[in-house]
């Protein structure tokens, strides 16, 4: 896998800036990030969503965010 690209991406239910402070997200992207790294792969973008559990639904903001991260794929 070496040398491939990869976009982490994490969702929680923990609204937004509780689930950065306590690492509710942030946790599981640095253990993902770790893992991709040891398989070689470079992380091209992280996307974290809070939150989810009161507005499941994607943001115009949060599609866009998304086709961005994949057009650097």
């Amino acid at each position: 896998m070496k040398g491939k690209k990869c976009i982490l991406i994490s969702t929680c239910t923990t609204p937004w800036p509780w689930n950065i402070l306590f690492k509710q997200s942030r946790g599981a992207i640095r253990a993902m990030s770790e893992i991709a790294r040891y398989a070689g792969f470079k992380i091209v973008k992280t996307i974290e969503r809070g939150g989810t559990a009161m507005h499941p639904e994607l943001t115009e903001k949060a599609k866009q965010k998304c086709r961005n991260a994949i057009e650097k794929l």
